[in-house]
């Protein structure tokens, strides 16, 4: 009965302490993912300059405006991918400890969080929705 009781314990203890690493990797993952969604759209601000968003809306084409947020949505879609499969590489300082394996979290292997950062602190992706809302809608 005392053993029973011992392994329970050991189950109990070892869920415990895979559960907190894995709390600890989540939090791990979308800090390090809202650092980079604001390395890469600083980066991406200074390739690609500012809009004027009045100017766009008075005399760009609704070719050129469609095409061009097609080309940078696509633009950010493979960011997002090139930077999901970067980032699982790298180390997380609990990977292996008691047999866990962080890229198995969805936090880390999907990228939703630098996805949603990198669309939400984009100021061309934010300009390009303000002249699609004002010109078409």
């Amino acid at each position: 009965m005392q053993n029973e009781d011992e392994d329970a314990c050991a189950v109990l203890r070892r869920e415990l302490a895979l559960r907190s690493i894995k709390v600890v990797n989540i939090g791990w993952a979308c800090v390090a993912y809202f650092f980079l969604a604001v390395l890469v759209d600083e980066v991406l601000d200074r390739i690609f300059g500012r809009i004027d968003v009045q100017h766009y809306v008075q005399h760009a084409s609704g070719v050129r405006i469609f095409f061009e947020i097609l080309g940078y949505t696509w633009l950010l879609g493979t960011l997002s991918y090139i930077i999901r499969n970067l980032f699982e590489r790298i180390p997380f300082p609990f990977d292996g400890v008691m047999g866990y394996d962080h890229r198995r979290v969805q936090e880390v292997k999907d990228a939703d969080v630098f996805s949603t950062f990198l669309i939400f602190f984009n100021r061309r992706m934010q300009a390009y929705y303000t002249i699609f809302r004002k010109r078409f809608l």
